[in-house]
């Protein structure tokens, strides 16, 4: 049955999100499998891949910094970079749940304040916004295959977005103003916008245009701040 659930995800997702409450255990159990192929993505990334590379990787997102916290940054980055694998499982083991909780929050309060959706709790909200982030599972199971097939261990800190907007097609450099509005703009995030709006077309009765501004309105804002800051 989980199972079962877990490929509709995929291949039916409005069976899905017609069945929130039905669905919830199973959708514990990609949350689950999500967090374990993540770290999974992290540990092969990063296992053989050489201190002075991730180094080399890190000072590139400092081009704006000076000189000499230039210096100091390189000695940190140096003491630290046996642990940038470790970091980046563990970031991916909290920060996947934790951004799914923000999500939950999100769409709970639009239930409530917009929709007018009294029966959906926050729990159906939470597996709601599990079921929607399914597509990072096909994200880092590619990231996967990457790796295995990569005939260097020095891949891209970056490889695991390889379906960014910038990594097909644009390649901008990352000095470039618009290079993390390219990053932040992939092929996951698109499915996982659709799936959004697929979901709340079943759970509320906004209209589509409502329903679409609703699903894109996070990345937007994640796009826009980060484009911004940069």
């Amino acid at each position: 049955m989980s199972v079962a659930a877990i490929m509709d995800a995929y291949v039916a997702p409005k069976s899905v999100f017609t069945r929130l409450k039905e669905n919830k255990k199973a959708s514990y159990l990609g949350l689950v499998l999500m967090i374990i192929v993540g770290v999974i993505s992290q540990y092969l990334l990063f296992k053989d891949m050489s201190p002075e590379w991730i180094v080399e990787q890190q000072m590139q997102l400092m081009h704006e910094v000076d000189e000499n916290k230039k210096i100091e940054a390189k000695a940190f980055i140096e003491e630290n970079a046996p642990m940038a694998g470790p970091f980046a499982m563990g970031s991916v083991a909290i920060m996947t749940p934790v951004l799914i909780l923000i999500y939950a929050f999100y769409f709970f309060l639009i239930g409530k304040l917009v929709a007018k959706n009294r029966e959906i709790t926050f729990g159906d909200w939470f597996s709601f916004s599990i079921w929607i982030a399914m597509p990072k599972i096909i994200n880092f199971a590619g990231l996967i295959a990457l790796v295995l097939m990569s005939q260097t261990p020095d891949l891209s800190m970056t490889a695991g977005n390889y379906a960014s907007l910038n990594q097909l097609f644009l390649n901008l450099d990352i000095k470039d103003a618009w290079y993390p509005f390219a990053e932040g703009i992939n092929l996951f995030t698109i499915w996982g916008i659709v799936l959004t709006f697929i979901g709340l077309k079943q759970l509320t009765t906004l209209s589509n245009v409502m329903n679409l501004i609703v699903a894109i309105a996070p990345t937007a804002l994640f796009i826009g701040i980060s484009t911004l800051i940069a």
